[in-house]
């Protein structure tokens, strides 16, 4: 398979020229254009259809490189990457990461310039309705795109072991604070069937769903909850906040503690994606282990898949999770 960089070594030429005139960019000498060109069909390059006249462009029947469509870069994120550069190698592709900008597609996938797209979309992406499916393979990471495979995780049954593991403790009464998108719902739907079969109560009361994730937008949500328990009522001293992240629950056990109550004997905190990070040097989350490293991994293992498999329809595979016990959870009195 003849990639771009393979071109411009052959040619000594730089990648980006080379790009530059497959793409029918202009500023590239007549020279340079048809040696460039006549190499790139040497190597089994064909000319893109297109539906009105443009400058003559190729795109290669195997470039040797995926796309990685992500939102933003954090830890998260970053742990993605780690994944789906390292199954890169072993499937022999480069990776080049698109900043994602809430557009449909990114300019080398629309022009059918890489092999295969990984696509990790925003909450907000998900409730577009209008999303481009793409011209190449593409695999989505948790969320389901048109026409793409999906590597996920069973949000609602790892949640649920989180809840029956947290019933088990005994809260009696438990609070939640999640996202109001569908994965939230989900993960709230889980972690309230393990509570619920313990018998602990989840009043609606002590619920709060958000479609922001932004601790400074969330945290006064928390604070309402703990005002409503220092209200006195019996039917809302819970002794439990289960939260949709591990980055709510960090700085929610952080701000109950700010709020003069101990973390974890007055209130416990669980959280959902086993970031690592502890909410203080004595206490560690109790939490649900999302494998982010294994499925930006198995994104490009199964774009592989599909390059060979183009015929085969959209399939969703869901990954293993595990619970992790942490210290921020404390068995009450039956």
């Amino acid at each position: 398979m003849t990639r771009q960089v393979d071109l411009a070594r052959r040619l000594n030429v730089s990648q980006g020229t080379v790009s530059r005139v497959l793409g029918g960019q202009p500023g590239i000498s007549q020279k340079i254009r048809r040696k460039i060109l006549a190499a790139a069909r040497a190597a089994g390059y064909r000319k893109r259809q297109a539906r009105t006249p443009r400058p003559q462009t190729l795109i290669a029947r195997a470039t040797g490189v995926i796309c990685a469509d992500i939102p933003r870069h954090d830890e998260w994120q970053a742990r993605l990457l780690d994944g789906i550069i390292a199954a890169a190698r072993e499937t022999g592709h480069e990776v080049i990461v698109s900043a994602h900008a809430n557009e449909d597609l990114p300019r080398v996938v629309s022009r059918g310039q890489v092999d295969g797209l990984v696509r990790l979309m925003c909450q907000d992406d998900y409730e577009r309705t209008h999303l481009t499916a793409a011209p190449v393979p593409t695999v989505s990471i948790l969320f389901p795109v048109p026409g793409a495979d999906v590597a996920s995780v069973d949000h609602f049954g790892s949640a649920r072991e989180l809840g029956l593991h947290l019933g088990a403790l005994r809260p009696g009464i438990a609070a939640y604070v999640g996202h109001a998108y569908p994965i939230g719902q989900a993960r709230f739907a889980g972690v309230r069937s393990g509570l619920e079969q313990w018998g602990a109560k989840v009043p609606p009361e002590l619920v709060r769903m958000s479609y922001a994730l932004d601790a400074d937008k969330v945290m006064p949500l928390v604070g309402e909850l703990l005002d409503l328990r220092a209200a006195g009522r019996p039917e809302h001293q819970f002794t439990l906040i289960a939260f949709y992240n591990d980055h709510l629950a960090r700085h929610a056990a952080r701000y109950i503690r700010e709020r003069g109550l101990r973390v974890p004997e007055d209130i416990g905190v669980a959280g959902y994606d086993d970031l690592g990070l502890p909410v203080a040097r004595d206490l560690r989350l109790t939490t649900v282990h999302l494998p982010l490293e294994e499925l930006g991994a198995e994104a490009v293992r199964r774009v592989h898949w599909r390059l060979r498999n183009p015929g085969a329809p959209p399939i969703h595979w869901l990954l293993p999770t595990r619970l992790v016990e942490g210290g921020s959870v404390l068995r009450r009195d039956a």
